[in-house]
């Protein structure tokens, strides 16, 4: 049967509202009169509570951005690499990092890069005017030198190592954490298609990063404005043990391979 895993394309977090309102004129009297009679007693233990980094706090990595490149009219390639050259935290392809651009905008994106290649991180971002600000932000203030705070890789979305053959299908920016799955199949041998599905050239990145890879006879451009646009439902077939089909993309084509492969 085809395994068909999701990208996580964003995370609800939920708390807990206080049982009291610390805020209001009673408790702010009640504790600064208790604060003063400790201070006044001499009992200064733990009056400042100390704070601690808990265990599984995510790692801050301040990286420079060593590139960045217009790929599209509106996609942006960025590089990031380590500040003093050396090598930058490991990561596994599907794997993605939790990028500041500026208070309060942290977004998450797709590591497009290899995996194997310790030295630089790459993004692909597109700027999304309708979106939430993120994109947009990124592209106007992004730039070569920066330094950015960038929390992970972390990776909700891994590839099956084992896999008799691999179907990557990926709809515009969905592109890039298929790029680092390519990478790694064709660093361990194993068979896979990458298919990459975009409405025009003008509008879509990695294309000459793709064409020039050792493994570019495995990629296939699916252009809806030359009149190549994919069928999906050729490219599916019907699942065969151990084969593993992966999509990234615009929701409603996820939606569409998704429900090509389950029916």
């Amino acid at each position: 049967d085809y395994s068909s895993p999701r990208e996580t394309l964003g995370r609800s977090l939920t708390r807990r509202r206080a049982s009291r309102n610390l805020t209001s004129p009673y408790w702010a009297q009640h504790f600064y009169t208790q604060h003063k009679a400790r201070i006044a007693a001499g009992d200064t233990d733990n009056l400042v509570p100390l704070h601690t980094i808990p265990n599984d706090a995510p790692e801050v990595q301040y990286l420079r951005i060593a590139t960045r490149e217009m790929m599209a009219d509106c996609v942006v390639k960025f590089e990031l690499e380590n500040k003093d050259g050396g090598d930058l935290t490991s990561f596994t392809a599907g794997a993605h990092i939790d990028l500041v651009i500026d208070a309060p905008f942290t977004r998450q994106y797709s590591l497009a890069g290899n995996p194997a290649d310790r030295k630089k991180y790459v993004l692909g971002i597109l700027n999304e005017p309708g979106g939430r600000g993120g994109s947009q932000r990124a592209h106007e203030r992004l730039y070569e030198g920066l330094i950015v705070p960038v929390t992970g890789p972390r990776n909700h979305f891994p590839v099956e190592e084992g896999a008799t053959k691999s179907l990557l299908l990926g709809g515009g920016i969905g592109i890039t954490p298929l790029i680092a799955m390519a990478h790694r199949l064709h660093q361990i041998g194993r068979d896979f298609e990458l298919h990459y599905c975009l409405h025009s050239r003008t509008t879509a990145g990695f294309i000459d990063d793709l064409e020039a890879q050792p493994w570019q006879g495995n990629v296939f451009l699916h252009i809806s404005d030359q009149g190549s646009r994919a069928d999906l439902g050729a490219l599916i077939e019907l699942p065969v043990a151990g084969k593993y089909l992966y999509t990234c993309g615009p929701t409603q084509f996820m939606a569409s391979v998704l429900s090509i492969a389950e029916r």
